[in-house]
Formats: C-alpha cells, sequence, structure tokens
C-alpha cells in the first residue's frame, strides 16, 4: 500500500525495517548495536542531523505538505511501515539493540 492511503497518525515503523534497514542506517553512521539512542539522535547537536531526522530532512511531509517529514512517513512497503499494533516507551539510555530485540521476541 502507498503511504497517502493509510492512516498517516496511526503508522508505526515495523520490527522487520529496525532489524534490517534501521540497524543498517546505524552502522553507516559508524554506530552499532550498542549504541544507545542518544548516540544515534544527539539533540545537544541540532545542526548535525542523527540517524533519525536525516531521513527526513529534505522530504515533503504528507501531513503539512512541507519540507521535513516524519522517519516514519519517509517509508514504503508492508514489510517497513503499517498501523501500529503497539506504543513503545523508551528512555534515550537503551541500546537500539536491546529495543529491535525486545520488540522482536
Amino acid at each position: 500500500r502507498r503511504l497517502m492511503d493509510m492512516d498517516l497518525d496511526k503508522l508505526g515503523v515495523s520490527v522487520h525495517y529496525l532489524k534490517t534497514q534501521f540497524i543498517e542506517e546505524v552502522r553507516q553512521a559508524g554506530l552499532d548495536e550498542t549504541s544507545n539512542i542518544y548516540q544515534i539522535e544527539d539533540l545537544d547537536e541540532p545542526a548535525r542531523s542523527g540517524v533519525i531526522r536525516k531521513k527526513g530532512l529534505n522530504t515533503i511531509s504528507p501531513t503539512d505538505g512541507k519540507i521535513g517529514a516524519a522517519y516514519v512517513h519517509c517509508l514504503e512497503g508492508d514489510d517497513n511501515v503499517g498501523v501500529a499494533n503497539y506504543m513503545l516507551s523508551y528512555v534515550w539510555e537503551y541500546t537500539i539493540g536491546d529495543i529491535i530485540d525486545t520488540l522482536d521476541s
């Protein structure tokens, strides 16, 4: 399904995407599974977009038509994005590997 056909407010990133594509984006940024969220997306350096903000930096948002889209709105394909089944709450000190492993179990 196309992103435009979905309820944009209810989308979530799939565990499959996190395990395959997102972790690869983390590695390409010079990080790995032991990296904390604050290392992946360091908000203390707003001029430097981390892995998450970089994805939608130059993408037109489907919600408001402006440049700068949410990460989830940059994904395509049923294996990668869809209606969220769960709400994940985490702290920035968790490692991305622990988050992915927990979601995958």
